[in-house]
């Protein structure tokens, strides 16, 4: 069988390839299934088709790997069966797979045994600890902005199957939380991130990717599904729930009263001018910025601010070592014309 025909019809009318029981896949959805990383989010706004590759990518895991054991979870058993469980099963029976369904509860299993011997579990989230097993070869969290990072945690901690060694996912698909949300920390960007973590003398890396859905970018979604939302909701938060994009989330009261995320966040340039490099240390939560401060043509004294890192439970020296780092390489340009351009300051 077919990647393809794990996806139901197409159902726009009018399509240009049209035929009998055709079906797309959205490029989002293919960059989900050719992802090769460990750990997997695919973040996007309302209706984008987040879920669906999710539970493919399961199910071929399941289907490639005799003895794979993987487990799908939602914060509650309501929400696990009205969408993701319903999306899965319905994945489940497009590939014609024989399988044994156990658990049964309301209707719904929560545990299916393929006949190569893999397994998969339907979990709620809300009292983990009760439902875990000792490993898992993979994990699917939906909706995971509803979740402490500690479900994160515990998760990763049981990504161990011996079988699956070489084929270890953790995926997680969700709407896009705010800014500070654990997930926004774990996956900063869309794309490919390596992380290197110190092992007993060694560096071993880990490999993250994150993937962002936009809900004008699927096509099954009619023009008044998405006027509706956007009738309903400011544009900072339209941005967010259907460009996929992290949401700002103010902490206490605002310096700058005026401040509008549309019109103050951006992707300035970096200008070959003098830069300052403001620093305040502290074990638990230091910082750094990077600022530039010019007037532009018509005499307006604009102030910005180009990076920041952020770190935690960190040493001094191995946050300045972050920094210097960061400097070299965010702001490589103006160290050539003069390493006396980027100024250090803090309080």
């Amino acid at each position: 069988m077919k990647i393809l025909d794990l996806f139901p019809p197409c159902t726009i009318e009018n399509c240009k390839d049209k035929t009998p029981l055709h079906k797309h896949i959205l490029p989002l959805q293919k960059e989900f299934l050719d992802a090769t990383e460990r750990f997997v989010a695919l973040i996007g706004g309302y209706g984008s088709g987040k879920t669906l590759p999710a539970c493919i990518m399961g199910h071929l895991l399941s289907i490639s790997i005799p003895g794979n054991m993987g487990i799908i979870l939602r914060r509650s058993l309501p929400k696990l069966h009205d969408s993701t469980e319903r999306i899965f099963l319905e994945v489940l029976e497009r590939s014609g797979e024989q399988f044994v369904a156990r658990e049964m509860r309301d209707g719904w299993p929560h545990r299916i045994i393929y006949g190569n011997g893999s397994e998969i579990a339907f979990r709620e989230t809300k009292d983990l600890g009760r439902f875990l097993g000792p490993e898992y070869g993979w994990y699917l969290i939906d909706e995971a902005q509803e979740e402490p990072q500690d479900t994160f945690r515990k998760l990763n901690g049981r990504l161990r199957l011996p079988r699956a060694a070489k084929f270890l996912r953790g995926m997680i698909c969700t709407n896009p939380p705010p800014d500070k949300h654990w997930i926004a920390k774990t996956w900063p960007q869309p794309g490919r991130v390596v992380k290197e973590i110190k092992v007993r003398g060694s560096v071993t890396r880990l490999t993250y990717r994150m993937i962002r859905s936009s809900t004008y970018d699927n096509p099954f979604l009619s023009s008044e599904y998405i006027a509706g939302i956007l009738e309903g909701n400011t544009e900072a938060e339209a941005r967010r729930i259907l460009d996929g994009h992290y949401g700002f989330q103010q902490e206490g009261d605002p310096v700058y009263p005026m401040f509008n995320l549309l019109k103050h966040v951006g992707d300035p340039e970096t200008r070959i001018m003098t830069t300052y490099r403001v620093w305040d240390f502290g074990f638990r939560r230091p910082a750094c910025t990077w600022h530039q401060m010019f007037r532009c043509k018509e005499r307006t004294l604009h102030w910005v601010l180009l990076q920041e890192r952020l770190g935690e439970n960190q040493e001094a020296h191995d946050f300045a070592t972050d920094v210097i780092n960061i400097t070299n390489g965010d702001f490589a340009w103006v160290l050539r014309a003069g390493r006396n351009l980027v100024l250090d300051g803090g309080d």
